[in-house]
């Protein structure tokens, strides 16, 4: 069977040289070449079908990349496409699909480890979430691994409350998802691969999470950590602060660590603040108060990348100040006192801002001699007006080369001079 088709494959070949070389665009060649083959001949004639396995790995491998994540942080991956059979990154894209094209295709997505290095899992309900998880630990090899954790509490009621409990029969949620711990006990048994995780969980951090033991971690590079009321929960308050940061001097404890994401209620307690590695980060994701930004940042001589959420930009102000209250012990005063003298960041290439008020106030505070790329969004317009010559005098002072700004203003129109 093999050789028959090998024959009138050269045959057909010679057939499309001969016509390249008479070639008219009124004597349909094209046309006339795929009539001879049979539909099986079709494909395999295809080019596609003629590239090296090399080849086809590093498109594979780019779409994959270009398309990782897509749907955002708002909700979970691919689930609402595949949801039995796959925790890709992204929607659009995805490693079992390369699979179900053909057996080429699935030879060499089943072979090539790099493809199944990264994924999201969306921990639900849903049982089958671990053979899958298994599957791709074992398709991806030994190489690091990338990965975004999500943990839902929908459809899941406490179990404890006994008939006799006072709120006994009312809809309650449970402080996690029992299969939590099924799946990061899982994940922990490739801690020696992590290199860039984020967990985000509904109310409790994982108490196999919280266990893990400093040097676990070799190649981390990067790490984010949500959980709802890791301060707060359990009662009495701040009882779970201690825990967070226990989790995090283990991702510290990588000798490549050098990016992270961190929440407010974390950030603005004391504690956190001394033990973070702020000379190493050279990426970081902060929502705190201006006045805690500015006593770290000259120790960030090192950022390349800054992103910053002013919490009473996104925040109501009274439940804000009751919430840091909570993780700090401490009364919140609103507005900052920044240093005299502007800080210096060497490196910086990117800054993300997000805040109340305009970006007046840092501009004046922040010297970026390698800034490129500058984006700001003030979500109430109606509470200051940006200064033009706050900007210029900032850029001037700077020497930089700005190639991309971009500021967005939401909220009450403002005045236009």
């Amino acid at each position: 069977m093999t050789s028959e088709i090998e024959t009138r494959y050269r045959a057909i070949l010679e057939t499309l040289l001969s016509a390249i070389a008479s070639f008219n665009p009124l004597n349909g060649a094209k046309l006339f070449l795929f009539n001879l083959a049979t539909p099986l001949e079709q494909a395999f004639i295809a080019p596609i079908n003629r590239l090296p396995p090399e080849v086809l790995t590093h498109i594979f491998f780019h779409s994959l990349e270009n398309n990782a994540y897509d749907l955002g942080t708002k909700g979970p991956p691919v689930f609402r496409r595949f949801p039995k059979i796959s925790i890709s990154p992204g929607g659009s894209s995805d490693p079992m699909v390369l699979a179900q094209v053909c057996m080429l295709w699935r030879a060499i997505a089943l072979s090539t480890p790099l493809l199944w290095s990264q994924f999201s899992i969306y921990c639900s309900r849903k049982q089958q979430i671990i053979p899958i998880l298994k599957a791709w630990l074992e398709r991806s090899s030994d190489l690091p691994l990338t990965f975004t954790f999500f943990e839902s509490l929908d459809g899941l009621l406490a179990k404890q409350r006994g008939p006799h409990h006072p709120t006994y029969g009312d809809p309650y949620q449970p402080a996690y998802n029992p299969l939590t711990t099924e799946v990061v006990s899982l994940l922990l048994e490739h801690s020696h691969r992590w290199k860039s995780v984020d967990f985000r969980f509904s109310r409790q951090l994982s108490h196999v999470l919280i266990n893990m033991p400093e040097g676990r971690l070799p190649i981390l590079e990067s790490a984010s950590i949500e959980s709802r009321d890791a301060v707060t929960l359990p009662c009495p308050p701040r009882d779970g602060l201690p825990q967070l940061e226990k989790v995090w001097k283990t991702m510290y404890s990588s000798p490549r660590f050098t990016s992270g994401k961190w929440e407010i209620d974390y950030l603005e307690a004391t504690p956190s603040l001394l033990i973070l590695p702020w000379s190493r980060l050279t990426t970081a994701d902060l929502s705190m108060t201006i006045k805690n930004l500015f006593k770290v940042l000259r120790e960030c001589q090192n950022l390349t990348t800054l992103r910053f959420v002013d919490p009473y930009a996104v925040c109501h102000h009274e439940h804000l100040n009751w919430m840091l209250k909570q993780a700090t012990g401490l009364p919140l005063t609103h507005k900052p006192n920044l240093p005299d003298l502007p800080v210096t960041l060497p490196f910086l290439q990117k800054l993300h801002l997000t805040t109340e008020e305009s970006a007046d106030t840092m501009f004046q505070k922040l010297t970026l001699p390698a800034l490129t790329s500058l984006s700001i969004k003030q979500n109430w317009a109606w509470k200051s007006e940006p200064d033009p010559t706050e900007f210029l005098e900032f850029l001037n002072r700077s020497g930089c080369q700005l190639e991309k700004y971009f500021y967005n203003i939401s909220g009450a129109p403002i005045s236009e001079k």
